[in-house]
């Protein structure tokens, strides 16, 4: 899910700038993130944009990327079970990224569900296991 943003903060900044409530810019954003949240239910790998740390997503609000935090809270909410941290920022180095990975490692286990967390990297390759069950007559 390439080039994605969470609602919320987008949809209060554009709101405050435009001089609409608050509240029902807050309503929208939620309805979106529960869209998001379905769309992603019991979902085995996810591929998110995390291109940015939370402290940097607040200066790029707007920007059409995703913060460490909330992919990983969507994710969580929608019980995923792999995801897969991707669109990283240029100006991160290897190491910047296995920070990133690491705290998004620590998120889950501060929610005490289980969820695989990974750095994306190029020629990386994944595997699904297909699961239909078939019966022989």
């Amino acid at each position: 899910m390439p080039d994605n943003e969470p609602y919320e903060p987008l949809k209060v900044q554009v709101a405050a700038q435009d001089g609409i409530d608050g509240n029902e810019a807050r309503d929208f954003a939620s309805a979106e993130r529960a869209k998001m949240v379905e769309f992603l239910r019991d979902c085995e790998v996810a591929i998110l944009d995390a291109q940015y740390t939370d402290d940097e997503y607040k200066g790029h609000v707007g920007w059409g990327h995703s913060s460490l935090s909330s992919v990983v809270l969507v994710a969580l909410d929608a019980n995923v079970k792999r995801v897969l941290l991707f669109h990283h920022d240029p100006s991160h180095d290897d190491d910047m990224i296995d920070r990133m990975v690491e705290q998004a490692r620590e998120l889950v286990r501060k929610s005490g569900k289980a969820m695989v967390i990974e750095g994306a990297r190029e020629g990386a390759e994944i595997l699904l296991e297909l699961r239909a069950q078939r019966q022989l007559r």
